[in-house]
């Protein structure tokens, strides 16, 4: 194989290296007495074995002089692995280090996540994302998820800050959980209800299409917390005025102004891109299906729409992932939701708490963006991908 002194060749992966090298002389962890001391920093070097940092910092010179190579997919996979490797080595050092730093002498002992840590977990992202997802072979691309899975699975991390807090609180963890998918999936769905038939009218009627679009944009420049605020007053005063509808649960706090807050944020991905998907169809396979004798009725359901369901369904993909995020506010007005670990964390100063809703946040959007993404690739006939690259 040839050798090229040529860093540029492989500079995508210089940020992971960087960033692991710095990782190494920040603190790894923080060692507290309880949840609410301030704690004490320990580096890698001084809260682990000293194998382990010696094998990360080999990772990261190869790496280095992998930079060097001519690019490659090979060359891609192997910065893969390393940043894989990192990624365990990672873990495995978050659970040596309560050994090392003998945490059972604490009655409630509990280790957190410093910055070092979460460097080397930046460095090995980046490192895995060093070079086109195209090369690396699918089994592969599962691995990340397969070392996380069994780490969290195993019982190891239990002196970890994050963990401790999950056990305290489990039970209510799995409802809010519920409660936020609820919010999320609800919400998405009456977007879709309202949403897909206001871009049928902006796609058909010229005359409509400035001012539902006027309406939605305008939607979108309210912050979230603003608008449920503005929701409370009127839902209130409904409330108190019908009292049947307090009792469906119609109330000024809670879920009602969630949901209808959450399904108006939601309008603006939806209803674009049922628009955009209905206006990017051709004439010409429009004058095609009319030359086979179709009806109007027959053109939308057999053309147009299944056209454009794909670009339609990208559009549930972005309100789906924007809806879970902003859900995660919806537990200031008492809605409920992951966001209620976040803001109590923030009440009582408690990084470990805040971690415990804002983590499954982030893994709740990354699956539903990736199911989502399937569901369009299934939906996708070859025929359309081809059409789709020609217009």
């Amino acid at each position: 194989m040839k050798f090229f002194f040529k860093p540029e060749s492989g500079k995508a992966a210089y940020p992971g290296i960087f960033t692991g090298i710095a990782a190494l002389f920040m603190n790894f962890i923080i060692l507290k007495e309880n949840r609410v001391v301030e704690g004490t920093g320990y580096s890698l070097f001084s809260s682990t074995p000293f194998w382990l940092p010696v094998a990360i910092l080999l990772l990261i010179a190869a790496v280095l002089l992998n930079s060097f190579l001519k690019l490659s997919p090979g060359k891609q996979i192997i910065n893969y692995i390393a940043g894989c490797l990192i990624l365990s080595l990672t873990l495995t050092a978050l659970v040596l280090s309560a050994f090392v730093l003998a945490i059972d002498q604490y009655a409630y002992g509990r280790i957190s996540m410093s910055g070092g840590a979460w460097m080397l977990f930046l460095s090995s992202y980046l490192l895995m994302n060093s070079g086109k997802r195209e090369n690396i072979p699918s089994l592969l691309k599962l691995l990340p998820w397969l070392i996380i899975t069994a780490f969290a699975l195993s019982g190891t991390m239990k002196d970890l800050g994050i963990f401790k807090e999950f056990g305290n609180e489990k039970k209510r963890f799995y409802e809010e959980l519920g409660r936020h998918l609820y919010l999320s999936l609800r919400s998405v769905f009456q977007a879709l209800i309202i949403g897909i038939p206001l871009g049928i009218l902006a796609w058909k009627r010229e005359k409509s299409r400035a001012s539902v679009f006027a309406i939605i944009n305008s939607l979108q420049t309210i912050p979230s917390l603003a608008l449920f605020g503005i929701l409370i007053p009127p839902l209130a005063w409904l409330s108190f005025r019908f009292p049947e509808l307090r009792e469906l649960g119609f109330k000024g706090v809670g879920q009602t102004p969630a949901i209808i807050a959450l399904t108006l944020y939601a309008l603006l991905p939806v209803t674009r891109n049922t628009f955009t998907s209905l206006s990017i169809i051709e004439n010409r396979l429009l004058d095609a299906g009319r030359g086979m004798g179709m009806t109007t009725s027959q053109l939308f359901w057999k053309v147009e729409l299944p056209i454009g369901l794909p670009i339609i369904l990208g559009g549930v993909r972005i309100a789906l992932v924007q809806t879970t995020g902003n859900t995660t506010v919806a537990a200031l007005i008492g809605a409920g939701g992951l966001g209620f670990f976040v803001f109590r964390g923030l009440e009582q100063a408690a990084p470990d708490l805040i971690l415990m809703g804002v983590i499954p946040i982030i893994l709740l959007v990354i699956l539903l963006d990736k199911v989502v993404g399937l569901l369009i690739k299934l939906l996708t006939p070859k025929g359309l991908e081809l059409l789709y690259d020609s217009m």
